[in-house]
C-alpha cells in the first residue's frame, strides 16, 4: 500500500477533512523519476485529481527520496513497508491519515499463445489464493 507521507512541519498546513488533491496545497512535491508513476497513481486514484505539473525535486531512487522525505523538502508517495521505520519512530507522517491507501500491484507474465507452463500456473494460483493476506502484511 501507498500512503502520502512528509515530514512532520508539512501536518500544520495540511486540512485532512477537505476532499481531493487541496488539503495539500502547494506543498513541493519529489519523485523518483521525472515521470512520477506512484505520484500520479496515487494523486488519481485517492485524491481523484491530476497531480502537479511540475515536481520539485528529482532522486534517483525510492531509497534516496525517502531521505529527501525525512529532511522535509518536499512530499512524496512511497510503499509504507519502505518507510514503516520513520512512520513508527516519527520522521515521517502521513499526510492525508484515514485515506484509502493506493494499491500495489502484482502483475505476472505469460504467453498469451500456447499452453500456460505448470509453474506459471502454480503461482497464478498461490497469488490469487494469498493476495488479501499479502495485502495485509504490506500496510
Amino acid at each position: 500500500m501507498e500512503v502520502g507521507p512528509g515530514a512532520p512541519r508539512w501536518r500544520a498546513g495540511v486540512d485532512g477533512a477537505a476532499s481531493g488533491p487541496e488539503p495539500l496545497g502547494d506543498l513541493p512535491v519529489a519523485a523518483y523519476d521525472d515521470k512520477a508513476p506512484i505520484v500520479r497513481r496515487y494523486w488519481r486514484e485517492v485524491l481523484g485529481a491530476r497531480p502537479p505539473a511540475r515536481l520539485a525535486l528529482v532522486a534517483p531512487d525510492v531509497r534516496a527520496l525517502r531521505e529527501v522525505l525525512c529532511t522535509g523538502a518536499a512530499i512524496s508517495v512511497l510503499p509504507v513497508y519502505l518507510i514503516r521505520a520513520e512512520l513508527s519512530e516519527g520522521a515521517l507522517v502521513e499526510l492525508l491519515p484515514g485515506r484509502r491507501p493506493a494499491p500495489n500491484r502484482f502483475w505476472l507474465a505469460t504467453r498469451r499463445q500456447g499452453p500456460r507452463g505448470e509453474r506459471a500456473a502454480r503461482v497464478l494460483a498461490w497469488l490469487q489464493q494469498r493476495a488479501p493476506a499479502l495485502s495485509a502484511r504490506m500496510r
